[in-house]
């Protein structure tokens, strides 16, 4: 399967973005996240904007117009405008990019609050073959049961345990995750593990810290039911949290909410 990076065409990094499809399996999050960052020049939210209406009719979008409508997607779930972004997910479901499209597109359902359909969208990402998008998925699946919830604290506690058992992540950070959710890890454990991440650069540390804080604070407030920890993570971590990672406006959402 092809992946799809992100990469410069000017000098700067965010001068603007050319998009071009590679054989290698690069990581699916910072492909996002290499897009995502577009959002901050002026120049390329007036191109993102400037797109018509979605289309509902993709077979007749040529690739780069496909990938500009999934950059207004990413952009319009980046600024909390969720049902107009689902909106051009739907449209480019059966396109040439439907696969590249799958991550943010089931993360968007939980900014809905379609959680079945979320679910439904992680289950089957969790059968993909490309390690990173299963390992995020498991994540989802924990988060997603433990928001779910049960009147049996036991219950949910024994129902993670099972779900988390067989799981083996890559990255030691989510592994560190599906620990805490295992109920044999810690908070603590979760973002030492981010700072320790090797070779990462400062921007996918970033990500990595955002995407930890999400599902920590999940953990926290969902499983431990301790909402007043949930709320003291997320205020402590907010100033060094990328606000270009998907999971952002969940975020926000979550700390309104506590």
């Amino acid at each position: 399967m092809k992946r799809y990076c992100f990469k410069s065409s000017g000098n700067s990094p965010l001068d603007s973005i050319s998009m071009s499809p590679t054989p290698s399996r690069s990581l699916f999050r910072w492909a996002v996240f290499a897009l995502a960052l577009t959002i901050v020049v002026p120049p390329v939210i007036a191109r993102a904007e400037s797109v018509p209406a979605v289309q509902t009719n993709t077979a007749s979008m040529t690739y780069e117009q496909q990938m500009s409508l999934f950059q207004q997607a990413v952009t319009n779930d980046l600024n909390g405008r969720h049902g107009e972004a689902r909106q051009a997910y739907d449209a480019l479901k059966n396109s040439d990019i439907s696969e590249n499209i799958a991550v943010p597109s089931a993360v968007n359902l939980v900014a809905l609050d379609r959680f079945s359909e979320a679910r439904r969208a992680f289950n089957a990402l969790a059968k993909s073959p490309d390690a990173r998008d299963r390992d995020y998925a498991h994540l989802w699946q924990l988060w997603l049961t433990a928001r779910r919830g049960t009147a049996n604290p036991q219950q949910l506690d024994k129902s993670l345990r099972d779900m988390a058992g067989g799981l083996q992540a890559t990255a030691s950070y989510q592994q560190e995750i599906i620990n805490l959710y295992a109920g044999k890890g810690s908070v603590d454990a979760v973002f030492a593990a981010v700072s320790a991440m090797p070779d990462a650069s400062e921007l996918q540390r970033t990500d990595a810290l955002t995407e930890a804080t999400f599902f920590t604070s999940g953990y926290l407030r969902y499983v431990k039911q301790d909402s007043p920890a949930a709320k003291d993570l997320l205020q402590k971590k907010s100033h060094q949290l990328s606000s270009v990672s998907l999971e952002i406006p969940l975020i926000t959402r979550e700390k309104a909410a506590l």
